[in-house]
């Protein structure tokens, strides 16, 4: 079997009040941001805004880079991987909210500290340094 590691994308969708956008994954056993690959010949925010688009039907604005990391086997992830992330802050700028199922099966908004008690570990240093605890 290969072993791959993979370059993948995240975006921490906010919105006015602070309240950050996570998802229920079919692939996480936390709550996470919406994201996934980057395909070959693609920018890591043309990735990060086709990724959030497919799995959840928003279209965002989004900043640079906001945080990256690298994880190895993360425990909640259905199966063994290896991980470099960017994460990258976000606003709606439109769409409704309309879930990939293959991807994602619920949402919900919110406040950077509930986030920190609900997420998976790979998003939890970004919501951290979100919250201005990093």
């Amino acid at each position: 079997m290969e072993q791959n590691i993979s370059v993948v994308v995240a975006s921490l969708i906010i919105n006015d009040k602070g309240d950050i956008l996570l998802f229920k994954s079919t692939k996480w056993q936390d709550w996470v941001t919406p994201g996934g690959h980057v395909e070959l010949g693609e920018t890591l925010k043309q990735a990060v805004i086709r990724e959030t688009k497919e799995e959840t039907n928003l279209d965002i604005e989004t900043t640079d880079i906001f945080k990256f990391g690298e994880t190895i086997n993360p425990p909640t992830f259905y199966k063994k991987a290896h991980f470099i992330y960017f994460h990258f802050l976000a606003h709606i700028k439109s769409g409704k909210i309309n879930l990939d199922p293959k991807e994602l099966t619920d949402y919900k908004w919110f406040s950077p500290e509930e986030a920190l008690e609900k997420c998976d570990a790979v998003i939890k240093p970004s919501i951290e340094k979100l919250a201005g605890l990093k």
